[in-house]
């Protein structure tokens, strides 16, 4: 099982984006999982509050979520296929605009 955390390019602090991640098996989407959370952290602070990401279809599951301040943060998604949980992981900036 594999995990691609998708989010939007440019993200400021205080606007609602939303978290995406597709998840594949081999060469198909996962259409399935048994559950699929995210969890985000501040950097240098540990956040055990987890947010359930739906399936919307093709193998995205997805949430809404806003950033309270500018700082870099570490998402996580918590992906179980087939009682099977993997942690796939990805840093993004807040607030600074790519120039």
């Amino acid at each position: 099982v594999k995990g691609t955390i998708e989010v939007p390019e440019s993200i400021q602090a205080n606007e609602q984006v939303k978290l995406k991640v597709l998840v594949t098996q081999g060469d198909k989407k996962v259409e399935n999982a048994d559950d699929v959370q995210f969890q985000v952290e501040k950097e240098g602070y540990i956040n055990q509050e987890m947010t359930k990401a739906p399936h919307e279809g093709k193998g995205v599951y997805s949430t809404d979520y806003t950033f309270k301040e500018d700082g870099e943060y570490m998402i996580t998604a918590h992906v179980t296929v087939d009682g099977d949980m993997k942690m796939f992981t990805k840093k993004v900036e807040i607030g600074k605009s790519k120039e």
